[in-house]
């Protein structure tokens, strides 16, 4: 058998260690915390990284093969050592060293895919319609969309704004390259559309438009508190006469990780600081 390491990763090595030991994919997958499909494909990745077939189908479940009962010794020498590393290395397990946050520019999928690759722990981003099966999500907050505008906007006295006024009036939106601007949907079910919607290349750009023009700026309400105690020049308004659309915050990790100590303190800590 010859393979690359660097495509082998440890859920591989533990979904094929339940399946020797069930030989049963829906049982590995039970005992996994995983689903099905979910283990069949991390088989079938082992089998194409490898070139070889572990496992033959016989009458009582998969049967392994020579080279699969070779490789699951293997496998079970380097799943026995991580667990002994990880046990101990989690008895000194120190948030300030240990836990390492990074703003990304990902993507949704881009991020799943890294923390299918394990390259990352976890994700905060987001909500995704229907999240990979191998992922756990916790819900971490609903967060709101508020209107902001220059204090030499006409909204800025009254501090409200209409669905009529909304469509009549330009509006910034953060190029993002992907999804046309949220409210879209509400004002498809209203069967209205936006006349001027003007796209800037980042977030600095639309404080510094918002404060020169009469404009609107959509944004979540704990950012729109914030741009607005920082530069007496902004103004959150109020109240609008339609429904607006929200933003749902989760965490995501790989369910392979649900225990690993450090995603169990993250997961603690975002609960208590966001409200989770």
């Amino acid at each position: 058998m010859s393979y690359y390491l660097s495509n082998l990763n440890l859920n591989m090595l533990l979904v094929f260690d339940a399946v020797c030991r069930h030989r049963n994919m829906t049982a590995a997958a039970h005992d996994l915390g995983l689903t099905q499909p979910a283990v069949s494909r991390y088989i079938k990745e082992l089998k194409d990284i490898t070139g070889t077939d572990f496992f033959i189908r016989g009458a009582n479940g998969y049967e392994l093969t020579n080279e699969g009962h070779i490789f699951w010794r293997k496998a079970t020498d380097i799943l026995s050592n991580c667990e002994v590393f990880t046990r101990n290395a989690q008895d000194d397990f120190d948030p300030a060293k240990d836990v390492h946050v990074n703003l990304s520019r990902h993507n949704v999928k881009d991020a799943f895919e890294l923390l299918y690759r394990r390259e990352i722990a976890a994700y905060l981003g987001y909500d995704f319609d229907v999240p990979p099966d191998y992922l756990n999500v916790m819900d971490v907050k609903t967060l709101e969309y508020c209107p902001v505008c220059s204090v030499r906007s006409p909204f800025a006295k009254k501090r409200k704004i209409t669905i009529d006024e909304f469509v009549k009036t330009p509006h910034l939106k953060v190029y993002t390259g992907s999804s046309p601007s949220v409210f879209d949907k509400v004002l498809e079910d209203l069967g209205l559309f936006q006349d001027t919607l003007i796209e800037v290349p980042d977030l600095a750009s639309v404080l510094v438009m918002l404060k020169q023009t009469d404009m609107l700026f959509f944004a979540l309400k704990d950012h729109a508190e914030a741009f607005c105690a920082q530069d007496p020049d902004l103004v959150m308004l109020d109240s609008v006469d339609f429904s607006l659309p929200s933003m749902q915050l989760n965490l995501y990790w790989n369910k392979t990780n649900d225990a690993y100590k450090p995603n169990m303190w993250l997961r603690s800590f975002i609960k208590q600081t966001l409200g989770a």
